[in-house]
């Protein structure tokens, strides 16, 4: 079965190098959406950019996103993230990774933000005046160029990661209504190691 699961990986590997030309050919672009819907839904997303894109790992990228709270967000929350990878144009769902990585649900997110509230929050945060724990409160929000690491992925996943993406993300209530929910279609290219250059 190992066996089997190696030739398998191998052979991924070798059509991942194949199709690693056309890819670096086609356009890469950030797609967003608002798919809220329903009438619970309390969260409105009007604008989303990230660049550099496609994103490049490891490294850094500057996130901007601006929309709408109608009313309070509640104390409990849990967010529900999909993530779908394409491979040859077919779509597949990565599987949730030690609950932190891929296609996990986050229950009672507050909960985890309280440590902020406490000893305060990341300076990144702070230094664009965006609050980091619960309660959020109804209004305009606005996050320009706000940078976030992307980490190395090590393993079979670091010759895997080039590729188009979608995350589907779906934030809900303490019933687990919906109360908003945005989808971003994006690439990521590893970064290379040339010995002059790395891009």
């Amino acid at each position: 079965m190992k066996s089997f699961v190696t030739l398998f990986i191998l052979l991924l590997l070798e059509l991942n190098k194949t199709f690693a030309g056309k890819r670096r050919q086609e356009r890469s672009v950030l797609r967003f959406a608002d798919c809220g819907k329903g009438q619970h839904r309390v969260i409105t997303i009007n604008h989303v950019r990230i660049n550099p894109m496609p994103i490049v790992a490891p490294g850094t990228v500057y996130l901007s996103m601006a929309g709408t709270l109608s009313h309070d967000l509640p104390r409990r929350l849990t967010v529900d993230l999909n993530v779908t990878k394409y491979i040859f144009k077919v779509p597949f769902r990565l599987p949730c990774f030690n609950r932190r990585f891929g296609s996990c649900m986050y229950d009672n997110i507050c909960n985890s933000l309280e440590k902020y509230q406490i000893y305060g929050c990341p300076k990144e945060l702070t230094d664009k005046n965006l609050r980091c724990h619960c309660p959020f409160l109804n209004g305009n929000f606005r996050i320009d160029k706000l940078p976030l690491s992307i980490p190395k992925f090590g393993g079979f996943a670091g010759p895997l990661i080039n590729g188009h993406y979608k995350l589907h993300v779906r934030v809900l209530g303490d019933e687990k209504e919906e109360l908003g929910c945005l989808e971003l279609k994006f690439s990521i290219r590893k970064r290379s190691k040339g010995w002059f250059f790395k891009t």
